[in-house]
């Protein structure tokens, strides 16, 4: 037998003797990471008189308290990078508070929020050891994209948990009227951050029948458009003119590791817009061609092109809970009883090394320490990408593990 067949069993033999001393170190680790950072960082979005504390919620406080007062918005901020309908939909979160109030309350429902998505993740987990269940728990309040939405007071601390509580939702089996409205204003809201959330709804288009959910979910954000238009001077076509301008401008040169940068870069900044429309479109082709496989796989893959497909900065590598999440199923599958087992457990721990280091680093260092820390993390996400798609085509799931759930047959 070659070295090259005895590695993966030499591996999982010294998994399954050290595994519960690797996972507690693991723990400790980030149980650290964890309370040092959250507590920093809610202090910095509630208390922080400087300029960077809740840095985000104060520019989304001003953009609404100008749009409903009939001020123009995207001609007059740099950063108005959101389209009509979202400050509709953040009007009863920020629009009707003074700046310190409203830092309170997104700090209350940031906890909310966060707790949610921990209790989510960790039941998608699927642990059957305390360790297990603390660590998953971990793997998302600990990676430094969390603290950095919170002290920012950005948007996808909010949006993760209602898109995965809203997609669970429909995935399941049970299929009443009020659980499809539920998941109709969960999924709603999260369009409130499109670019984040956006690609995940070809999962939601494609579950099979939930048709009152899907149209709800669209009528309401027609609305929420028509509202926002309401309360400013420019017509619809105008806002929404000004609105791609703004945003394409943002995204050919702020953020790290997404496709404007990359267009940026390559002196084709004119791409940024074509170039996000065909790689969300490919998606939309594989999601479809791949409905049926594991759920969590379809989310793996969606989280990674939501991360790259357009503008995003360090906050938003809160995105990479999904693949990791996807990740973690995979190496629990069987225990690392295979080789594809084993490269998810190297490619979570790849992540989480990744995601743990501190972004403050991005910043402390000159050219091309920069570079080198986007470089890092973006070919960890494709590694990742990779597997996904690669299990993806290998796998062929049983049906209650289908996109469409118990009643839904794999593809023949």
């Amino acid at each position: 037998m070659t070295i090259g067949k005895r590695w993966p069993s030499v591996v999982r033999t010294w998994w399954r003797r050290h595994r519960e001393t690797v996972l507690r170190a693991a723990v400790l680790v980030m149980a650290v990471f964890a309370v040092e950072m959250l507590a920093g960082e809610f202090r910095r979005l509630v208390f922080s008189p400087r300029p960077e504390g809740a840095v985000d919620l104060k520019l989304r406080h001003t953009e609404v308290e100008r749009w409903f007062s009939g001020l123009p918005v995207y001609s007059a901020l740099r950063d108005a990078v959101y389209p009509p309908a979202t400050y509709s939909l953040l009007w009863p979160l920020i629009g009707w508070l003074p700046l310190g109030p409203v830092r309170i309350l997104w700090a209350t429902t940031a906890i909310v929020a966060l707790g949610g998505m921990t209790l989510l993740t960790n039941h998608q987990c699927r642990p059957t050891t305390v360790t297990e269940s603390v660590f998953a728990a971990l793997m998302v309040v600990s990676i430094n994209a969390i603290g950095l939405t919170t002290g920012n007071g950005q948007l996808l601390l909010h949006v993760l948990p209602a898109l995965l509580g809203g997609i669970l939702i429909l995935h399941g089996s049970r299929r009443t009227w009020w659980n499809e409205w539920l998941a109709a204003l969960l999924l709603l809201f999260s369009l409130v951050k499109p670019n984040g959330s956006a690609p995940f709804f070809w999962i939601v288009l494609f579950l099979p029948r939930r048709w009152r959910a899907k149209l709800a979910v669209a009528a309401g954000y027609i609305a929420a458009t028509f509202v926002a238009v309401g309360f400013q001077p420019s017509g619809l076509k105008a806002l929404l003119g000004q609105w791609l301008s703004r945003a394409s401008a943002v995204g050919a040169r702020d953020g790290y590791g997404h496709l404007g940068i990359l267009c940026a870069a390559l002196g084709v900044d004119n791409w940024l817009l074509p170039g996000s429309l065909v790689v969300l479109l490919g998606l939309g082709a594989w999601t479809f061609r791949h409905r049926r496989c594991d759920l969590w796989i379809l989310l793996g893959v969606a989280g990674i092109v939501a991360r790259i497909w357009t503008y995003h900065h360090l906050y938003d590598d809160i995105l990479v809970v999904f693949p990791m999440v996807a990740l973690f199923r995979q190496a629990k599958r069987l225990g690392l009883g295979n080789t594809s087992d084993l490269q998810a457990g190297l490619l979570l721990g790849l992540i989480l090394t990744t995601t743990l280091t501190p972004t403050r680093l991005y910043y402390m260092w000159p050219r091309p320490w920069p570079l080198l820390f986007s470089a890092t993390h973006v070919m960890v996400w494709f590694a990742v990408l990779v597997f996904l798609l690669q299990e993806a085509q290998r796998k062929r799931t049983s049906p209650v593990e289908a996109i469409g759930g118990p009643e839904t047959s794999p593809v023949r």
